[in-house]
């Protein structure tokens, strides 16, 4: 059970730096790195999954993993990497870069402003003005979690997937 905490939580770390490098070259690219464009920090977290469990399942599982030792390491390895990933955001918003917070507040207040008429169809002026107002209301600690939560959640599926087709057992082999 150790070599599972441990290889999820270094592969994790490893994730997380790899996403984390894909936020600063967004910024660096003058791209927000916390719009539309996170999704494909999601794509790197998603690769990284693959590597993962073929290294463990070569070299710690003597080359058979099956699908619930998989799902356990691929699960970790998504926790540890979505932790490790908000956190780093998190740092690098409050310590080394406030201004990308102001910046998506701006570029956020500017997109659904151009979206009015197509919301005001839908809902009322209030939810609108409520909506506008939330945007100010918008902290670090709000991004870190939105970060966490939804990547999570979301490669939460593609760990169920990688852990499928990474799976290899006795049965498996006999059957090929």
């Amino acid at each position: 059970m150790i070599k599972f905490f441990t290889f999820s939580f270094l592969f994790g770390v490893l994730s997380a730096i790899v996403c984390f490098l894909f936020f600063i070259a967004e910024i660096t690219l003058n791209i927000n790195p916390l719009g539309a464009s996170k999704a494909f920090g999601y794509v790197l977290m998603f690769a990284m999954f693959f590597p993962a469990i073929w290294y463990f399942r070569e070299k710690q599982l003597g080359g058979k993993i099956h699908f619930p030792q998989g799902l356990l390491f691929g699960s970790l390895m998504n926790f540890f990497a979505c932790l490790f990933n908000s956190l780093l955001i998190g740092l690098f918003l409050t310590q080394f870069n406030p201004q990308v917070l102001e910046s998506h507040k701006q570029e956020s207040k500017m997109f659904i402003t151009s979206m009015k008429t197509d919301y005001l169809k839908t809902m009322s002026l209030e939810a609108f003005e409520s909506g506008l107002k939330s945007l100010e209301n918008i902290t670090v600690g709000d991004i870190m979690w939105d970060e966490f939560y939804k990547r999570f959640l979301i490669l939460l599926i593609f760990v169920i997937i990688a852990s499928f087709i990474m799976r290899r057992t006795q049965y498996s082999e006999e059957k090929i």
